[in-house]
């Protein structure tokens, strides 16, 4: 069967409708919108030459042949080598180096048992990536790599960044210091919290001191000036 010019008609449609909605227009429509019969439609379906076309604008048709829902051999090629990590070729290089364009992987990707494979390879794979992820850790602290060990701290619980350990104790102490001072008046009882506190920094802090009140003014008699009147 000859490639018409009809037939270039009914696969333009069905490549319009499956971009659009990505799905297949029944025949009915497809006779409806072309001006043709349905048996003429039908018999463009089963044309090699036809599916052949459909096929290399990436079109899967999915028709009267259970091995439609078999992804080709060029399709599983695609997908591995698009999920090869340890190539780091561009996307666009390695659609060239399987030789199928960008517009072919657009129109897989609509359809549902291309997507599904790539989806629950993609997955997996990702699922199987913790492995690397942790042997990439344990070689990064091998190698003395600060931050895979701060990596590797925090995951475990034993160190966290968010958590501000620069505590100047100094200052804390003469904080605490200055609140004892403020309700404890009994000078015995602050020299020997001082004692104490020494005791934990090593360092002397400041020695509380009891506020005292000032001792009144006594004066004789004999002092005061003479008034004159």
């Amino acid at each position: 069967m000859s490639v018409s010019e009809q037939m270039i008609n009914v696969l333009s449609y069905v490549e319009q409708v499956y971009w659009e909605d990505g799905q297949i227009p029944t025949d009915e429509k497809i006779a409806e919108m072309v001006g043709c019969d349905i048996s003429y439609v039908k018999k463009c379906f089963k044309s090699e030459q036809f599916r052949d076309a459909a096929y290399n604008r990436g079109i899967s048709l999915g028709r009267d042949d259970p091995g439609e829902e078999i992804l080709s051999f060029e399709q599983l090629t695609a997908v591995s080598v698009l999920l090869n990590t340890y190539d780091r070729r561009s996307m666009r290089e390695k659609l060239d180096f399987v030789g199928i364009s960008t517009q072919k992987l657009n129109s897989w990707m609509r359809d549902p048992k291309f997507a599904v494979h790539l989806r629950k390879r993609a997955e997996k794979q990702f699922a199987e990536s913790d492995t690397k992820a942790y042997m990439s850790i344990i070689k990064g602290m091998e190698d003395g790599d600060l931050k895979a060990t701060q990596l590797f701290l925090e995951m475990r619980g034993l160190y966290n960044p968010r958590v501000d350990v620069n505590i100047n104790v100094d200052s804390v102490l003469t904080r605490v210091v200055e609140i004892i001072s403020k309700h404890v008046k009994d000078p015995a009882i602050l020299g020997a919290i001082a004692d104490d506190l020494e005791m934990l920094d090593g360092v002397r802090p400041p020695v509380p001191v009891a506020p005292t009140r000032p001792e009144p003014i006594t004066v004789s008699s004999q002092e005061l000036p003479e008034l004159t009147y």
